[in-house]
């Protein structure tokens, strides 16, 4: 996994503190074998996925009075994953995994 993180900008001054940063996992491949013994009975799979995420940040401080800071800001981030479950086991299944996030918070 490469993760990269990026502040483009990073301003203070005496009252007023300005942060805007980008950030970005390139590809992530998550592996994962699961296996179990229940009852004599033995089970596998294996778990095989790529995952992506990636999103920026931007934050304004500004200190008011003896210690008194108000922080606002924006955060958007966005995600998706591809792979499944596969059972190297009876009943010799496959389960796709896929999907895509987003969340913007202010």
């Amino acid at each position: 996994m490469t993760r990269f993180v990026v502040k483009l900008i990073e301003m203070n001054q005496k009252a007023f503190q300005i942060t805007l940063a980008v950030f970005f996992s390139m590809l992530e491949h998550y592996y994962d074998v699961n296996e179990r013994m229940r009852g004599g009975n033995y089970s596998r799979y294996d778990v095989d996925s790529y995952r992506k995420d990636y999103g920026a940040l931007f934050s304004l401080s500004h200190n008011l009075f003896n210690g008194n800071t108000v922080t606002g800001g924006f955060e958007l981030k966005q995600g998706s994953i591809a792979g499944g479950d596969y059972y190297q086991t009876s009943p010799y299944d496959t389960i796709y995994n896929e999907g895509k996030i987003r969340t913007l918070a202010g």
